[in-house]
């Protein structure tokens, strides 16, 4: 499955789009309407990524998406069922969520509110389907690409597009609503079992040419802390400062003066790597299905989280 068509192109855009490749009504009409027409963004401006099909083996999405990524104004994640349950998607979210600059996640209907607040926790999401929305969104994208939104222009090709989009939306594919769904529950359990194993696979892998002390500093990172050795908390006594000194001259972790601690260095490839397969596993455990969840409690005793130390020490760390 496509994360979504191919649109190669030579020169480097300014706005990206990160979308599945079932969304194409939609996000089709998102370009015309909203970027092109109503923002007036040309259309040599605006890419989409696209993932080979299948996805070979050891595929590198960070490779696939960075020089789009990084040359962009503006990354737009649009986020719906197929995105969330697709782990080739959400392994390119991973990756383009670490190297964008700019990031506007858009909510793309039908997708029930628990996924949708979950897997993109504590940032605003627009949706596609509010016209409120839309217009915050076109204001943020006008800043961010220097555009001047010119009223009438904009009006109208918004109310274009809101008249346009049901007619969209009922050509998406017709997935399940979410945790929710009886219908087809235990073929959608063994689906997501396979998508957990995978985006687990990819980070053990990730992390395990990584020294200890490094996949640590990862986990801090997943909590939003920095790595300070000899100070209490999780992981922080196992590490003295001699441990992390060939570590910063091997610059795969840097020193933050500052705060008296140590944080992954993700210019090194395979740091940045190991970070990119944690934030694809995170995304996926946040969309995850309360039955799901529920099973994994039940058989491990301990939330499916990567934040969680528990979690960190049954599948991911492996120790020098």
């Amino acid at each position: 499955m496509l994360c979504s068509p191919p649109e190669p192109s030579d020169v480097m855009a300014r706005v990206f789009l990160v979308h599945a490749a079932t969304d194409e009504p939609v996000v089709d009409l998102f370009v015309t309407l909203i970027l092109q027409g109503g923002l007036g963004v040309p259309v040599g401006d605006i890419s989409r990524n696209h993932l080979p099909e299948p996805v070979p083996a050891g595929f590198d999405f960070a490779d696939h998406v960075r020089d789009e990524v990084e040359s962009a104004e503006a990354v737009l994640f649009m986020l719906s069922r197929s995105f969330v349950r697709r782990p080739s998607c959400l392994a390119e979210l991973g990756a383009a969520w670490v190297l964008a600059p700019r990031r506007f996640p858009i909510a793309v209907q039908p997708l029930d509110d628990s996924g949708l607040e979950s897997i993109w926790a504590g940032h605003a999401i627009r949706r596609i389907g509010d016209e409120g929305d839309l217009k915050t969104l076109g204001g943020e994208l006008a800043d961010a690409l220097g555009i001047d939104l010119g009223g009438s222009r904009w009006n109208g090709t918004l109310r274009a597009f809101l008249d346009q989009l049901p007619e969209a939306l009922e050509a998406l594919p017709q997935e399940p609503a979410g945790p929710g769904t009886s219908a087809g529950a235990a073929p959608r359990a063994r689906t997501e079992l396979d998508e957990f194993t995978a985006l687990l696979a990819q980070a053990r892998d990730a992390l395990g040419g990584l020294p200890s002390v490094v996949q640590v500093s990862l986990y801090k990172m997943t909590r939003g802390d920095l790595l300070k050795p000899g100070a209490r908390g999780d992981y922080s006594a196992d590490f003295t400062w001699d441990d992390v000194e060939k570590e910063i001259e091997q610059k795969r972790l840097a020193l933050i003066d500052n705060e008296g601690g140590v944080k992954p260095n993700l210019g090194k490839p395979a740091v940045r790597k190991a970070a990119e397969a944690l934030e694809a596993l995170t995304q996926w455990l946040r969309s995850a299905s309360r039955g799901f969840r529920r099973a994994y409690e039940e058989r491990h005793r301990h939330e499916p989280a990567v934040t969680s130390r528990a979690f960190w020490e049954a599948h991911l760390r492996r120790r020098d």
